[in-house]
């Protein structure tokens, strides 16, 4: 498996690591180490993607993004 080192902000590491263990995503952070995870499938990707954005992102933008999936949906329907 290929392991990828994530470039986490070091006050984020620690819960990043525990929410992308909670999705059953192998991973390691040791102290004063960087967050290093196994991307073994285009899904894990995607899940490490979605971790990511919603702690680097500001929270106006996740909430523009939701709405506007919200609206795309309305207009499928």
């Amino acid at each position: 498996m290929p392991t990828s080192i994530l470039d986490v902000k070091w006050s984020y590491r620690w819960e990043v690591y525990r929410r992308l263990k909670a999705l059953g995503i192998e991973c390691k952070c040791a102290t004063n180490e960087p967050l290093r995870v196994n991307l073994y499938s285009p899904t894990t990707a995607i899940q490490i993607w979605s971790v990511l954005r919603q702690k680097n992102s500001p929270r106006h933008e996740l909430i523009n993004w939701l709405d506007d999936c919200w609206q795309t949906r309305a207009i499928a329907n």
